[in-house]
């Protein structure tokens, strides 16, 4: 409890978990928009090996 107290007591503190938790989200929404992209060319893969077969 007295690191948050000091962590929170300056602005470098404050900014140092600023930062910390920015560099998470941003982390996060890679991992999320490679996670949608894999998705997305995984089902145009499938759709165009469907068309292929049907042909």
């Amino acid at each position: 409890m007295e690191l948050w107290k000091e962590l929170l007591s300056s602005y470098v503190g404050i900014l140092s978990l600023l930062t910390i938790v920015v560099a998470a989200g941003m982390v996060g929404y890679c991992v999320w928009l490679f996670v949608k992209k894999a998705r997305e060319a995984e089902e145009a893969e499938r759709r165009a090996s469907g068309r292929l077969a049907a042909r």
